[in-house]
Order: C-alpha cells, then sequence, then structure tokens
C-alpha cells in the first residue's frame, strides 16, 4: 500500500513538472528564502538535497557554496528531467532517483542533508530518519523545512489531503523534532511561523 502512495505522489509530479515552478512560485520563494537564510554548508561538503525536484534548491546552493558534490534526489523523472537541464552548466553534481524511503546511497556518506517541502509526502517518516541517520557523517547537519501540523492548520492539511492525488502524511514540528531526537539528531534550531494558509517549520539538527 505504501508503494502506491508513493506512485500516486511521483505520478502526480511526473505530470506537473513542467509548470511547477510557475504554478508553485510564490510558494517557493517563500520556502526557499526562509531556509537559505539559515542555510551553512562548510566548504568540501558533500551535500544530498533528498527530494530536489526542479533543482530550484540546488542551484542557490550552487551559487552560495564550495561543496565537493552535490547530489540531486527525486523520484519524478519529469522534475529531474526540469533539473538536469536548469543545472546543466553546474559542475560536481550529480542525479538520482529514489524515493525517500529507499535512498541507496552507502553509510556517512553526506555531511549536510536538506529535505525541503517533502517531508509531508513520504508514507514512512521512521524509515526516512533511519535513512538520514545511516547516510549523515557523525556530526553532519540535516535541514528539514516542510508543513506544520499545529493548530488551525489542521483544516487546509485536511481539504489538500481530501483533494489531492498525493499522499499527504504531515507531522507537527513537536512529532517530527521527537521523531530525530529518535535517531540521534540533536535539534540546534527549531523554527515556527505562518504564511497564507500554510503554517510551517524548519529544523536544523546535528547527528550525535
Amino acid at each position: 500500500m505504501d508503494n502506491i502512495k508513493a506512485e500516486k505522489t511521483v505520478g502526480y509530479y511526473n505530470k506537473l513538472s513542467k509548470k511547477y515552478d510557475r504554478g508553485y512560485s510564490a510558494y517557493l520563494k517563500h520556502t526557499h528564502t526562509k531556509l537559505l537564510d539559515r542555510l551553512k554548508i562548510p566548504d568540501s561538503s558533500r551535500v544530498l538535497d533528498v527530494s530536489g525536484g526542479t533543482g530550484v534548491l540546488a542551484s542557490e546552493i550552487a551559487d552560495r557554496f564550495k561543496v565537493s558534490e552535490l547530489v540531486l534526489n527525486d523520484p519524478s523523472e519529469g522534475m529531474l528531467m526540469v533539473a538536469r537541464e536548469r543545472l546543466a552548466d553546474v559542475e560536481n553534481i550529480t542525479f538520482s532517483q529514489h524515493i525517500a524511503e529507499e535512498l541507496h546511497f552507502e553509510p556517512n556518506s553526506f555531511d549536510v542533508l536538506i529535505c525541503l517541502n517533502s517531508f509531508h509526502y513520504y508514507t514512512d517518516h521512521q524509515k526516512v530518519a533511519k535513512h538520514f541517520k545511516r547516510l549523515l557523517t557523525p556530526g553532519g547537519t540535516l535541514y528539514l523545512l516542510d508543513w506544520n501540523l499545529e493548530g488551525w492548520f489542521h483544516l487546509p492539511n485536511g481539504i489538500i489531503s481530501a483533494l489531492s492525488p498525493e499522499n499527504i502524511n504531515t507531522k507537527s514540528a513537536a512529532e517530527t523534532d521527537a521523531l530525530l531526537q529518535d535517531f540521534q539528531f540533536k535539534t540546534d534550531q527549531l523554527k515556527r511561523w505562518s504564511f497564507r494558509f500554510w503554517k510551517f517549520y524548519l529544523i536544523k539538527a546535528t547527528l550525535r
């Protein structure tokens, strides 16, 4: 059942990929700015953008930071096609196509993991958090920005879940924070805020 849910989400973004950036421009600008304002990547880091979509964030990372390798992963071939075109001139970037529950990389492969606007689509948060722990080097950093299922946001989240073809599996900031602590992450920052009819959180956490 979980694979079927994931496939529906991937299929939706395959269809949406060519108009995604334009259709969600205000949302993307807001969330990317919030993350980039706090994002710090040491020189020569290996970075994984877990669900990198059309490469908007990867393009900013390539411009701002001196990474040794940037891996853009996304399960949607349509989104990856747009990303490959956008990032055709970027050095030290590679692409992969896995769902977040099945990230096929060697242990301790990355110094920084970024999970932006996608955690609420994952079918198994426990499995994803286990991969985050496995893939990060000790002392590595996770940045996770997502919808925050608190207060009045239960209503729009429920409407989106009922009407959307994607799998919606939203957690609160507190629930995500507790989950990451179960997998040996130490929370360095936790920010909450609202934008239009969304509530968001941003967690910066270090693997102990």
